[in-house]
């Protein structure tokens, strides 16, 4: 079965920013900026410390790359990459997504295709397509999960997809503190304790090789620490 058509987004020009943080995504890069640029849309990646291809890639694409010296984590380079679109007074949105290949560019139109007004914030949800997760990484999202609707309230299926859109008023009111894969977690429960309009849009659940640098024991005790000091 091939990838499916790209879902255009609706008028992706207007206000719309894509931010990827990437290390020694080299392989992935490149198609999914182009795909993502292809339909108007402005990509910005931050290259936290690659030793592969990855900065060259994503420039050749037509992405505008921050380059780190050395690899911090996804939440810096997060952080990193937000300060720099944000500056941009004209931005209304922001999506986020992963750059190894997870993270499907056919399905940017989805999530942006939920922009509305009483809307802050899009989570992408995985759960439809569970049977695809490794063992372990379907056990931490959903251990993750059950924490964070616990400690907020909030029906939230899929804490951990990185796959997400924001308003720019919503991420100018979020302090990252996190380094590493512990931002995700992070910033859903800042932006719900900020009492952020959401929503939930379905996307594919993608795990091809290993591409991914989320290590399922070490990372999802992160994760937790980080729902545990932010919730």
């Amino acid at each position: 079965m091939g990838e499916p058509p790209l879902e255009t987004p609706s008028d992706p020009e207007s206000g719309t920013a894509v931010l990827i943080p990437a290390r020694d995504c080299g392989d992935t890069i490149g198609e999914l900026v182009r795909s993502l640029v292809d339909v108007g849309l402005t990509v910005t990646v931050v290259d936290d410390g690659s030793s592969d291809h990855t900065g060259r890639e994503a420039a050749a694409a037509g992405a505008r790359v921050l380059s780190r010296p050395s690899p911090a984590g996804k939440g810096a380079a997060l952080r990193e990459g937000l300060a720099h679109l944000l500056q941009d007074p004209g931005l209304e949105w922001i999506l986020l997504m992963d750059g190894d290949g997870q993270h499907l560019p056919a399905e940017a139109g989805r999530l942006l295709r939920a922009r509305a007004p009483g809307i802050d914030l899009i989570l992408g949800n995985r759960m439809g397509q569970s049977e695809r997760f490794p063992p372990l990484r379907l056990w931490a999202n959903r251990l993750g999960t059950a924490l964070v609707a616990l400690l907020t309230g909030e029906p939230i299926l899929d804490s951990q997809c990185g796959f997400r859109a924001l308003r720019s008023d919503l991420a100018r009111s979020i302090r990252i503190e996190s380094d590493g894969f512990g931002v995700d977690a992070e910033i859903l429960l800042k932006a719900l304790g900020a009492k952020a309009r959401w929503t939930h849009v379905p996307v594919s659940a993608v795990y091809q090789g290993g591409g991914s640098h989320f290590r399922a024991l070490a990372d999802t005790l992160v994760v937790l620490r980080a729902i545990l000091r932010h919730g």
